[in-house]
C-alpha cells in the first residue's frame, strides 16, 4: 500500500515538472505513514529509548520555518547547539507532515498536540469566521487581555484549539517570539505562556494564563530593557557568504520592514525597529534573555521554546539568502548557550530534548526554472469571475476560497455547478497546480480511501472553518498577495513537510537516520514519554 501511495504521489509531482517547473529541493518519501518496524525489545533496537530515569526537565525545542534541505546542508558547519543535538541525539534527517496546509499555527499545534487541523481545529494562522463576516487569527480570544493591557487587544488564548497539548497538568513554560507559536505549544491551563509583543517592547503574558502579570516578566523587563538595543546593526558573520546559496541582494529578495536588501542592515533606520527586530539575530537572543529568567522563576517540568527569526528573515530574503543564513547560524550559537544554561541547571544527564521545526519552506522561484510566482488578486478576479460575480465569495486566502452565504444557500446541483467552474477556471492558472472541492472531506472524517494529494488536503480541512475550496501552486512556485514576500510555504510539497527530528535524552545511543520519515505527529507523544505523563489525548501515533 506505501508503494502505490508514493506512486501516485510522485505521478502528480511529475506531471508538475511536465509543466516546467522544476523541485527546489532534494527528493524525500512524501509518505506519511512511518515504516513499519519488527517488534523488537528496545534495547535490541540501535538508538532506542532507553530505560532511565526521568529528567528533571524535558524541553521542546522548534526552530521556526526549517526545512530538511537547508538543515541537512548545514550540519556539518554547524559548531553550537544545533551541532551539539545531531552529535549527541537520534536525528531524523526527514521527518514528515501528513497534512498539506504546513503553516505556523498548524505546525507548533501538531508539535504540541499530535493531531493534524482536520482534528485540531486549528486550520491556520487564520482563518474566515463565516458567522461574524470577519478573518479571524487562531489565537485570537475578546474574553482575555494581554498583561499589561494595551488599547485594541483582542487578547491571546489558545481557546480555538479544540484538542489538548502534551504537559496538561504539569509545570510548564511556553516562550516564543511570536504569540501563537507560545500559545500553541502549551496546555490550555496553568501553563507559563510568554510572548514579545512590540508594541511594548517586552515580553507579555494574558490573563489566558494569570490573572495578573507574573513578577518575573517585570524584573525581566527592567534587567533586559529591549528598547536601548533596537538601534541594532546587523552584518554578516565571516562564514555567512560562503554558505549561503545565492549572493547578497539577489533576485527575488523582498527586504521588509525597511530593513532593505543588502547588508548592513540598520533597525534605526527603520519606521518600527521594534517590529524589524524579528527578523534579525537579536530575537533570538531576546528570547533566550526571556527562557533563562523563566527557568529560575517557574522551575518547569517542560519548558517548550520556538525561535522566530529564521521564519521571518526567510520569508523576507529567502531560505537561500545571507540573511536566513546568518540568522540559522546565529541561532545556532544562541541556542548552544542555552543547552550549556541546561548543563549548568540539570546537569548534562538531567534534561531531554526534542527538536523539530513546524513546517519547511521552498526555494525562491528566480532561483528554479521555470517556477512563477502567481498573483493573488490575478487569481481573485479568476474566482470571482467563475463563480458569476462578487457576491457568491466572501473571501479568499493563497489556500482557500470561501463562498458566501448566498451561494451556500443555493440547491445542491446549481452551488456544484459553481464551484467546479471555480475550479476548473483556477486549474487553468500557470502557477496554480491544484484546486479541489472540499465538501466531500467533511463527510470522511478519517480521510480513508483518497490518494496522497487528497488525503493531505482532507487532513488539512475542519468544518466550516475551512473554505469550501483548497487550492495551490505547482510544486516551486508561490500564490502570493503584492507586494510579494521572497517566499511562502503552506504546500504540500516535499520541500514544506519535510523537517529535522532530533531526540536527545541521556542513556540513549545516538544515531543519524536517512532512511525512515517519521511522522511529526510523534513528536508530542515522545515529550509525553520523557514527561512520563499520558500522551495527549488526540494523539495516535507511537513515540519515537
Amino acid at each position: 500500500m506505501r508503494k502505490d501511495r508514493s506512486q501516485v504521489f510522485q505521478s502528480f509531482v511529475l506531471g508538475l515538472l511536465a509543466a516546467g517547473c522544476s523541485a527546489a529541493p532534494p527528493p524525500a518519501s512524501p509518505d506519511a505513514v512511518p515504516p513499519v518496524v519488527a517488534k523488537t525489545s528496545p534495547a535490541t533496537v540501535p538508538g532506542a529509548a532507553p530505560a532511565s530515569p526521568r529528567p528533571k526537565l524535558v524541553v521542546l525545542l522548534v526552530v521556526d520555518q526549517l526545512p530538511s534541505w537547508t538543515f541537512e546542508r548545514h550540519v556539518p558547519f554547524f559548531r553550537g547547539g544545533f551541532a551539539r543535538l545531531a552529535r549527541e541525539g537520534v536525528f531524523w534527517t526527514r521527518g514528515v507532515y501528513p497534512y498539506a496546509a504546513t503553516i505556523t499555527a498548524i505546525g507548533h499545534t501538531a508539535l504540541s498536540t499530535g493531531a493534524e487541523p482536520h482534528r485540531s481545529g486549528i486550520v491556520g494562522n487564520s482563518w474566515w469566521d463565516r458567522d461574524d463576516g470577519r478573518w479571524v487569527q487562531s489565537t485570537d480570544d475578546g474574553m482575555m487581555s494581554t498583561l499589561p493591557a494595551q488599547p485594541n487587544d483582542l487578547g491571546v488564548s489558545p481557546r480555538r484549539r479544540l484538542v489538548e497539548a502534551v504537559g496538561a497538568g504539569r509545570r510548564v513554560l511556553s516562550l516564543s517570539y511570536k504569540a501563537r507559536s507560545a500559545a500553541m505549544m502549551a496546555p490550555s491551563t496553568g501553563a507559563v505562556v510568554g510572548w514579545y509583543e512590540p508594541r511594548q517592547r517586552a515580553f507579555v503574558t494574558s490573563t489566558a494564563y494569570s490573572p495578573e502579570r507574573p513578577a518575573w516578566l517585570d524584573i525581566l523587563a527592567r534587567e533586559h530593557p529591549i528598547a536601548p538595543r533596537l538601534d541594532f546593526v546587523w552584518t554578516p558573520l565571516e562564514t555567512t557568504p560562503a554558505r549561503a546559496l545565492v549572493g547578497d541582494r539577489s533576485a527575488g529578495e523582498a527586504g521588509v520592514y525597511g530593513l532593505g536588501t543588502t547588508f548592513p542592515h540598520r533597525l534605526a533606520e527603520t519606521k518600527k525597529p521594534e517590529v524589524a527586530v524579528g527578523a534579525t539575530p537579536l530575537a533570538s537572543d531576546l528570547l533566550l534573555e526571556a527562557v533563562l529568567a523563566g527557568l529560575d522563576a517557574v522551575n518547569p517540568e517542560l519548558l517548550d521554546v520556538s525561535f522566530s527569526s529564521h521564519d521571518i528573515a526567510a520569508h523576507s530574503w529567502g531560505q537561500e539568502s545571507w540573511e536566513a543564513t546568518d540568522v540559522l547560524f546565529r541561532m545556532d550559537e544562541t541556542i548552544g548557550k542555552l543547552l550549556d544554561a541546561l548543563d549548568a541547571r540539570y546537569g548534562k544527564d538531567g534534561w531531554s530534548l526534542v527538536f523539530s521545526s513546524d513546517h519547511g519552506g521552498p526555494k525562491m522561484p528566480e532561483h528554479t526554472p521555470g517556477c512563477l510566482r502567481g498573483d493573488l488578486g490575478e487569481i481573485t478576479k479568476v474566482a470571482t469571475a467563475a463563480a458569476g460575480g462578487p457576491k457568491w465569495i466572501s473571501a479568499m486566502d493563497e489556500r482557500t476560497i470561501y463562498l458566501s452565504p448566498a451561494a451556500r444557500a443555493l440547491p445542491d446541483d446549481a452551488r456544484g455547478k459553481m464551484l467546479d467552474s471555480i475550479v476548473d477556471s483556477l486549474k487553468r492558472i500557470p502557477a496554480v497546480g491544484f484546486a479541489m472541492r472540499t465538501d466531500a472531506f467533511r463527510a470522511n472524517p478519517d480521510c480513508t480511501g483518497l490518494q496522497e494529494l487528497e488525503a493531505l488536503v482532507c487532513r488539512s480541512v475542519y468544518g466550516d472553518r475551512s473554505g469550501d475550496i483548497y487550492y495551490g501552486p505547482r510544486e516551486g512556485s508561490f500564490l502570493m498577495k503584492r507586494p510579494f514576500d521572497a517566499l511562502f510555504h503552506g504546500t504540500p510539497y516535499e520541500y514544506d513537510r519535510n523537517v529535522p527530528i532530533v531526540v536527545r535524552e541521556p542513556g540513549r545511543a545516538p544515531r543519524r537516520i536517512d532512511d525512515e520519515t517519521p511522522s511529526v505527529l510523534r513528536v508530542a507523544p515522545t515529550v509525553a514519554r520523557l514527561l512520563g505523563a499520558p500522551a495527549p489525548p488526540a494523539s495516535r501515533e507511537p513515540p519515537l
